[in-house]
């Protein structure tokens, strides 16, 4: 069944139409996610430009960063009164990411802060969640343009200021078409 559903694009699309809706994706959320949730062609060129940035040997090299980041954390746990402790787990990943993909120091509470809220809207569109408000789809969007906004400029910097980083990588492929017609 898997390779059927793999094989059948047509089908098994995750694909949406204009106004978004359609194609299946795991869990209905109404939105696309990431680029797991594109349809051939697209998907393996995707996939081909990450991979290098992601393979065993490549996260390897990420332990003392994800190390700093843990200590970090901890440490500034300890000193308060009372922590959170979902909170602070999930801090430790979303600085890794942040730092691997290049963003600048200064930047990352107001992008953890983006991403979380995006997560949060998302989770409100899972079956059986209460549906956001107008007003919490809005300040969505407003949110995601300002994502969208921040990785454009990093890309931008990163053509002229190449860096050890996702952003320098994803900008060495001008040609790959990434609009999945």
């Amino acid at each position: 069944l898997i390779r059927e559903v793999y094989g059948d694009s047509a089908t098994f699309s995750s694909a949406r139409d204009g106004d978004g809706h359609g194609g299946v994706t795991i869990p209905e959320t109404g939105m696309q996610l990431s680029f797991v949730e594109t349809d051939p062609p697209l998907h393996r060129e995707m996939r081909k430009l990450v991979t290098p940035k992601f393979n065993k040997r490549a996260l390897d090299s990420l332990r003392p960063l994800t190390e700093r980041w843990a200590a970090e954390t901890i440490t500034d746990a300890l000193t308060k009164d009372e922590f959170d402790l979902v909170e602070m787990a999930s801090h430790v990943p979303a600085s890794l990411m942040i730092d691997y993909f290049g963003f600048p120091e200064h930047v990352k509470p107001e992008f953890i802060e983006l991403i979380e809220h995006l997560l949060s809207l998302q989770n409100s569109m899972l079956p059986g969640a209460t549906a956001p408000s107008e007003a919490e789809v809005l300040e969505g969007m407003q949110s995601l343009a300002r994502l969208q906004a921040s990785v454009t400029e990093l890309l931008e910097d990163r053509r002229r200021n190449p860096a050890d980083d996702i952003a320098t990588h994803l900008v060495q492929y001008p040609d790959l078409d990434l609009s999945g017609e």
